[in-house]
């Protein structure tokens, strides 16, 4: 990217400000963690994020997901991204549970319904906004076809970011 390390390092407080004041929760998602805490289940959440630790902290908080069980950082574990189920591991002995007892949630076909089902767990599919948005019409096909090349150019920030709130807020369910 050309950024120097001591300039990475005064932007990532930015970044961590930014994304803490732009997230928000998924409908979906928000209503199966609160029939998982109505019905007094153990909730872990595992977060891919590179982000530090306190800002997903503060992130879950926001957006209403405080009353966890745990929260499992696969990268403060040293699993790779590669290693498809090890975070499963911890998952499974931090539950306090058989895996078959286990219901794992998320929008990763292979990390997050695949992997579980081969570690004894079951599994459910929240499917991701962006496929729903590409599959319901041609709006976002359309684009990306007129700009293949320069999508990611800075001059495009804007409309990449219409084009996430679109499918976030539009597509958050396929009832949408």
């Amino acid at each position: 990217s050309g950024v120097s390390p001591s300039c990475r390092e005064k932007l990532l407080p930015r970044e961590c400000d930014l994304i803490h004041h732009f997230a928000f929760p998924r409908k979906t998602g928000k209503l199966l963690f609160e029939k998982a805490r109505h019905c007094k289940n153990k909730i872990l959440i595992v977060s891919d994020s590179y982000y530090p630790r306190d800002i997903v902290v503060k992130i879950l908080c926001d957006c209403g997901y405080g009353e966890y069980s745990s929260l499992i950082i696969p990268a403060e574990h040293n699993i790779p991204d590669s290693a498809d189920t090890g975070f499963l591991d911890i998952v499974i002995k931090k539950s306090e549970q058989n895996a078959d007892n286990i219901l794992h949630i998320g929008g990763d076909l292979s990390r997050d319904v695949e992997a579980p089902i081969r570690k004894g767990m079951k599994a459910l599919l929240l499917q991701p906004v962006l496929p729903l948005m590409v599959r319901s019409g041609r709006l976002r096909g359309y684009i990306e076809e007129e700009h293949l090349y320069d999508i990611d150019e800075p001059q495009f920030m804007a409309l990449r970011c219409s084009l996430a709130l679109y499918a976030a807020y539009g597509f958050d369910a396929p009832q949408n």
